[in-house]
């Protein structure tokens, strides 16, 4: 858990401190503190860039007021920081929200903990690019996503062949939006209840799938899949919809 302590620092420190606040501000990967009302108190000069505002300044805004995000984002969101705060939980969400105009995009990743100050309580989520997850050691890829360390025999292919491939060249928008689900974690069951498909017919459909890729498993789909990134291809279907999916719940220290 993020905590203001009460330190006494020498004047060379609170410079060097305040030096390093607005560094991180101006280039860090997005960041913002909200409050209980879901206010934003600070903020990463990319949360903007993020949501494509004009005003840099997010201070006492909420989401509602920005309009930029929809209305089940708000509601879900408003749960997960208000459940990190009463519990003192840390919550890894995968966000997938139409605040993106490229073509293709990558899913966001959203770590949110309770950050105290004084008395007060509030929240600090960072924001992070799914694909960027593999370059860092301090979080592991393979834990929050599925993702396979090896191929299975079945492979016919060399791996380093899929390389420069781009799997929405070879299915249908139905085939790719299954098995991006896949990879994104979900079950066959809950992929059946998102494409509104029977169980069989579900399995069918990947099945059909990993063969026109030449994957020929769910094993090494995942693998080339995440080695890869995938990932990014974010599906029409998927683009349309607001997805919040809940990746982790850590207790967080106090």
């Amino acid at each position: 858990m993020a905590k203001h302590n009460s330190i006494d620092l020498s004047v060379r420190s609170q410079d060097l401190l305040t030096a390093f606040l607005q560094h991180y501000t101006d280039n860090a990967a997005p960041w913002f503190i909200m409050n209980a009302d879901g206010e934003y108190l600070l903020h990463s000069r990319t949360v903007p860039e993020l949501f494509k505002l004009k005003n840099t300044n997010l201070y006492g805004k909420s989401d509602e007021e920005l309009g930029v995000l929809s209305k089940n984002y708000r509601r879900r969101n408003k749960k997960i920081r208000t459940t990190v705060m009463s519990k003192s939980l840390r919550i890894i969400t995968l966000e997938i929200h139409l605040f993106y105009r490229d073509k293709h995009y990558t899913p966001l990743v959203y770590i949110t903990e309770p950050f105290l100050f004084g008395d007060e309580k509030y929240t600090i989520t960072r924001v992070i690019d799914v694909c960027s997850l593999r370059r860092f050691s301090f979080m592991s890829y393979n834990k929050m996503l599925s993702k396979e360390s090896s191929t299975d025999s079945v492979l016919e292919k060399p791996v380093r062949e899929f390389s420069e491939l781009n799997p929405l060249d070879f299915l249908n928008e139905s085939q790719w939006c299954a098995l991006w689900l896949c990879l994104m974690g979900y079950s066959y069951r809950d992929i059946s209840k998102i494409t509104e498909r029977n169980l069989k017919n579900t399995a069918e459909l990947l099945n059909r799938s990993f063969r026109t890729l030449n994957v020929h498993t769910l094993k090494n789909f995942l693998y080339i899949s995440g080695l890869y990134g995938w990932e990014r291809y974010i599906p029409k279907t998927i683009q349309s919809k607001s997805v919040t999916k809940i990746l982790k719940i850590i207790k967080a220290a106090c």
